[in-house]
């Protein structure tokens, strides 16, 4: 029997109806709809939804909490509806854990395309064969089953696209990736858009990652061209330090 997927809409503006909870339910995902002032949180914990989806107004003043507060509790990749008109920045969700934004008004068809993108890359990576690689004799670990990371013995937290993105680069070892590759590949993206938000999620993966993120060692920029690793991958026998 096929389990239906499950989609937490968190509303900014409280009195007006979700914008996108008719087209998830007509696709079939079952839908969890609150405002920012109810215990969305709490939800988080006692129903874990698939996907949150973050409706802001147009004068947002809680987006950085709201994506803060649900990445403190949960790996849940994290959608951001923005308005056209709006005052924040959507780029700016990015760096506050979200995994992808969308500026309405939307293409319904479209929309739901992007859900179950980014519900697909989290599900893949959370339900891999369990084993680890290491790169640069063990100084970087993945742990693909548990999607954990981890460098220089220090476990790093990261969102589901951040993940996706560092896992993609190391395993193109040492050949590198345009931005618009990363974007079509990873993101799951068929038409052109503005891949300034490639370069974001590799500036919080150095961010967290890296002992110097304006020198990085692991993700490497490419002048002109994109990104790619900056550590061999390691043999068997070969994870740990000398």
């Amino acid at each position: 029997m096929k389990r239906t997927k499950t989609v937490l809409i968190i509303k900014e503006d409280e009195l007006r109806s979700s914008l996108v909870e008719p087209y998830l339910r007509k696709d079939g995902w079952r839908t969890l709809v609150v405002g920012e002032r109810q215990s969305f949180m709490r939800v988080l914990g006692d129903d874990p939804p698939n996907l949150a989806i973050l409706e802001l107004g147009t004068q947002s003043v809680c987006a950085e909490y709201l994506c803060r507060k649900i990445r403190e509790r949960s790996h849940v990749p994290i959608i951001v509806v923005v308005p056209l008109k709006s005052d924040w920045n959507p780029i700016d969700a990015l760096y506050h854990g979200a995994d992808d934004y969308v500026v309405s008004p939307i293409d319904p068809e479209e929309f739901v395309a992007k859900a179950h993108v980014v519900f697909r890359r989290s599900w893949v990576y959370t339900n891999q064969v369990s084993h680890s690689v290491s790169y640069g004799r063990g100084r970087l670990v993945i742990d693909y089953r548990n999607q954990d990371v981890q460098f220089d013995g220090r476990q790093v937290m990261l969102t589901n696209t951040e993940y996706t993105l560092l896992k993609t680069i190391c395993d193109s070892t040492h050949r590198t990736l345009t931005r618009s590759e990363l974007m079509r590949n990873i993101l799951g993206y068929r038409i052109e858009v503005d891949t300034r938000s490639i370069d974001v999620h590799i500036k919080n993966i150095r961010r967290k990652l890296e002992t110097n993120p304006r020198e990085p060692e692991i993700v490497l920029t490419v002048r002109g061209s994109g990104y790619k690793m900056g550590l061999s991958k390691d043999r068997v026998g070969e994870s740990a330090v000398h």
